[in-house]
């Protein structure tokens, strides 16, 4: 039977463990849940209107964990949602193990104040999960202007899973919130004048903050490009009076049109009026070609169902058939082979399809997936009793 031994130049990876279980004789396991909880952090904080913040999604387990979603509810006329991103909770151990995790921002509605369904989820890594506590998840959020109040931030509808894919009961939800600062703020005031020392290269952009709002100090700066849509920024300078400031620009194309706007940070974000400038020189003639790839990783599958229970036999049964799914995730054909481990029954009992699991072998094409049936024989001579547990893994192995 092959396994993937380091040096041995195998590409492949454990995908996804079944836990088998047999009852011989009835019994009721006693299995302890573990701790586990999702919370907001911090737990309360407080902001200016107009300001940004992050809210951190945080899950903390003693036991195992490979994935975990969430709703979360806020007051939309005191906050809004700007984005979500992914925290390294779950990266870091998929990266450490060869994994990788699949992000799923959910969907924002700052009309309704609602983020529905973000996710993070470990792909591959082997068995196994994350422990402990760290953030999955991080909200971007914004206070909105000339508003104060508290917001309630409010999770709901949470799930954490286990290294089997499984929702951990009686977990622990620490929702929170977030107070906008009392008082109008009123955001700085800036103008965009004509740039200066225009080059076939280079030139300075200039611009004048005429007020600073009720902030005591103002980060000016100036968004430009060749559009409109700007795409670039100059490095922000501190301003605590108002006046002029001025950014130099080098590296420019010659001929070529730029356009800019002036920019200040305060209590509240303002923009001066676009302008325009042509550098000298006779514009260069070039076509361009985009270029799109998507690379997957080499050898990936996943295993449905993710556990079995043969449920009661006696010395002699054999069990009904339990059948298994496995999709090739990955952007390469794989050869799959099997290994049952743990309790005697599956080592020497364990069927998938019409022989022992040792013979079992498959090649499964990319985007494509197999079956197979699991079947349990008990030896007439069997003579253990109650719960008996083992593992059944699945090997994926790049095709040669």
């Amino acid at each position: 039977m092959k396994k993937l031994t380091k040096g041995k130049g195998l590409l492949g990876m454990v995908l996804t463990v079944l836990l088998l279980c047999a009852l011989v004789v009835p019994a009721t396991p006693v299995l302890a849940n573990p701790d586990t909880s999702m919370s907001i952090s911090p737990a309360t904080q407080t902001v200016n209107a107009g300001e940004s913040f992050d809210v951190d999604v945080v899950v903390a387990t003693t036991g195992l964990t490979r994935a975990a979603q969430f709703d979360l509810s806020f007051a939309p006329s005191l906050v809004q949602v700007t984005s979500v991103t992914e925290g390294n909770y779950y990266s870091d151990w998929a990266t450490a193990h060869g994994g990788l995790t699949y992000f799923n921002p959910g969907a924002t509605n700052n009309t309704a104040g609602t983020v529905h369904m973000a996710a993070v989820a470990i792909l591959g890594g082997g068995p196994g999960g994350q422990t402990g506590s760290g953030t999955f998840i991080v909200v971007h959020m914004t206070a909105k202007t000339g508003v104060s109040g508290t917001s309630a931030l409010t999770l709901f509808d949470i799930i954490v899973a286990d290294e089997n894919a499984q929702a951990i009961p009686d977990v622990v939800i620490n929702s929170g919130e977030v107070v906008v600062g009392a008082g109008e703020v009123t955001p700085p005031t800036v103008t965009t004048n004509n740039a200066t020392g225009v080059t076939t290269n280079s030139a300075t952009l200039n611009g004048n903050l005429t007020s600073l709002g009720t902030a005591t100090s103002v980060n000016v700066s100036f968004e430009w490009g060749t559009t409109t849509s700007y795409g670039s920024e100059t490095t922000p300078e501190t301003m605590t009076s108002t006046g002029s400031f001025d950014a130099a620009l080098s590296g420019l194309t010659p001929g070529a049109t730029y356009h800019f706007r002036a920019k200040a940070v305060g209590d509240g974000t303002s923009y001066g009026s676009d302008r325009s400038f042509v550098t000298t020189g006779e514009a260069p003639s070039s076509v361009s070609v985009a270029l799109t790839a998507t690379i997957l990783p080499a050898v990936s599958i996943s295993v449905a169902p993710t556990s079995i229970d043969f449920g009661e036999l006696a010395a002699g049964d054999v069990s009904s058939a339990h059948t298994i799914t496995i999709t090739n995730l990955g952007g390469k054909s794989v050869d799959v082979t099997a290994e049952a481990t743990g309790d005697s029954l599956y080592v020497d009992g364990l069927w998938l399809d019409e022989g022992l699991w040792d013979v079992y072998s498959a090649t499964i094409a990319k985007s494509a997936y197999t079956t197979t049936d699991a079947t349990l024989h008990v030896p007439e001579d069997y003579t253990d009793l109650g719960t008996r547990e083992g593992t059944l893994i699945f090997w994926a192995e790049a095709t040669p």
